[in-house]
């Protein structure tokens, strides 16, 4: 073999050896796109999702073992299968033990419990309802973890946007615009370079650090309301006593202080807010149910016997969301019926001149009027006619019989 030849070969043996990673950056190249960098985030998050998804199936795995002597759920049905088979006369007494152990036990849970619990382990939700064993239990579980899923999915979605997340997060949470752009804009001192100019031979880098420095200096005076002239005379003392530098640290110490105890002060206003706007409406509760307690609604009262399903259909939750029985009926309400509504407030609960004629099917004033007519008493001047002192005919909710509007 030739001289070259040997080269050659140990060249190829020896780069064969060579390290194939470890010595290159696996960090993108500061060129790539934005459609690239979304992609290449997208791509993390795929992964760290699948990661976790599988993680959250081993553990289960693992939960099985432990619970079954080392066997999942799978080896254990596997065996069992193969135990159906035999004739009893040739069961040994070890597989015996493992139809006395483990068929008993997989009796115990039906089929919409080992669902529930292979989605819970699968997707690290947790499902708070019961489940009926049927068609219309699968379809329970179905709807109730297609949000918490789509909520998996719109946070990671998010989480792929700076900041997205966390501003979802705290405008969900009753909190304003304001406090989360106080807590997450970036204040242009801190974008200020700040560095000691001693030892910089460069001239326009000189140049740059001491406009930096007196910058920092008079955004901090300002800040304390000192005037342009005396921050002025101020720099130009400290320029020329060299002490730049020392100041413009001293002054960045103070605009950072300064920053921080104005996010801290609205973020503890806010939150003053949100707990003041509870305690109201934790007391607004209470006093309407003692309204309806007593049934006095100003000088009315409603029938006794819908007292419960009132107070049950204003404070009720009847969906996931929590809404009420009255939140839906208030949804229902025809713009005509709104309208009324806002009559009856405009006019102070003292209904004037309403029409005498039947509204709806469920609500009419034409016993009311019939009634007062009779006691010639302040009925209702649906027709626009004038008493005897040429007064419109009025009367306040105190008055209305509301018995006798419920039996028409």
């Amino acid at each position: 073999m030739e001289t070259g030849e040997i080269e050659v070969a140990e060249l190829n043996s020896f780069t064969g050896k060579m390290p194939t990673t470890g010595n290159v950056s696996e960090a993108p190249p500061s060129s790539i796109s934005d459609a690239e960098k979304q992609k290449l985030a997208t791509d993390k998050l795929a992964k760290e999702q699948a990661d976790k998804e599988a993680k959250a199936a081993e553990a289960a795995l693992e939960e099985q073992k432990t619970r079954n002597d080392g066997l999942t759920d799978t080896e254990i049905q596997a065996k069992l299968d193969e135990l159906a088979k035999k004739d009893e006369k040739d069961l040994s007494d070890d597989d015996k033990k493992i139809i006395e152990k483990f068929a008993s036990k997989e009796t115990d849970k039906d089929e919409i419990t080992i669902v529930k619990d292979e989605l819970e382990a699968t997707y690290g939700i947790k499902l708070q309802e019961k489940y009926e064993n049927n068609i219309q239990g699968f379809k329970a579980v179905a709807n109730d973890i297609a949000p918490e899923l789509a909520k998996q999915m719109f946070y990671n979605a998010l989480s792929t946007v700076p900041h997205m997340k966390e501003f979802y997060e705290h405008m969900t949470g009753n909190k304003s615009i304001e406090t989360f752009l106080v807590g997450n804009t970036k204040p242009v001192f801190e974008g200020i370079e700040l560095k000691d100019t001693a030892g910089i031979e460069d001239e326009k880098v000189r140049e740059r650090l001491v406009l930096n420095q007196k910058s920092l200096i008079e955004m901090d005076f300002k800040s304390k309301g000192l005037t342009d002239e005396d921050i002025r005379a101020f720099i130009d003392l400290t320029e020329a006593k060299g002490e730049l530098y020392s100041r413009a640290k001293l002054s960045k110490e103070s605009l950072t202080k300064i920053h921080k105890d104005n996010v801290e002060q609205a973020q503890k206003a806010e939150n003053d807010r949100i707990v003041k706007e509870q305690e109201e409406n934790n007391k607004l509760v209470k006093d309407l149910e003692l309204i309806i307690e007593k049934n006095d609604f100003d000088g009315a009262s409603i029938p006794t016997t819908d007292l419960k399903l009132f107070k049950e259909a204003m404070f009720k939750p009847v969906d996931k969301e929590g809404r009420t029985l009255l939140d839906y009926k208030r949804a229902k309400l025809t713009l005509s019926q709104r309208a009324l509504i806002d009559y009856i407030v405009f006019k102070d609960l003292k209904i004037v001149g309403l029409a005498a004629k039947q509204q709806s099917k469920s609500f009419t004033f034409k016993k009311a009027n019939e009634d007062n007519d009779k006691r010639k008493g302040g009925g209702l001047g649906g027709d626009g006619t004038r008493d005897a002192n040429g007064s419109i005919p009025t009367f306040a909710l105190k008055d209305i019989d509301f018995k006798t509007l419920m039996k028409q």
